[in-house]
């Protein structure tokens, strides 16, 4: 989240739709998609997983660990099981996607995916220090 502060706010790219490509685009109130560090798409594009887990606990049960819970693969192989996860905890999700306008920013949040989910809207970033 400190990375995309000064992001778009309650906004999503122009076009409400995916992007396709990183960087350089402007979301609906006609504004560059760029945070205060210079950091592309952080609110507004595709939510970004985090790195933090958390679970209430409440709901635990066995659910099947799949694209959508329904069979659907990306590798096209629907005739085969995945597998099942007891209590499996949610990773949380962060600066929303290009048709959630009213749910990004730089605060944006959403904490009930499964980490093992795959979802077109979903994306992440990748963050590391110069060697230099």
């Amino acid at each position: 989240m400190a990375l995309a502060i000064g992001s778009n706010q309650e906004t999503n790219i122009s076009g409400s739709a995916d992007p396709g490509t990183t960087g350089g685009h402007s979301d609906t109130a006609s504004r560059r998609m760029i945070s205060n560090i210079g950091c592309e798409d952080c609110a507004g594009a595709l939510w970004q997983w985090v790195n933090e887990t958390g679970s209430d606990g409440g709901a635990a049960s066995y659910a099947v660990q799949d694209t959508a819970s329904d069979g659907t693969t990306y590798d096209g192989v629907n005739s085969i099981g995945r597998g099942q996860g007891y209590a499996v905890p949610n990773r949380g999700i962060v600066g929303g996607n290009w048709g959630s306008g009213a749910n990004c920013g730089s605060r944006g949040v959403y904490w009930n995916f499964s980490p093992l989910i795959l979802d077109a809207v979903v994306g992440s970033r990748g963050v590391s220090v110069s060697l230099y």
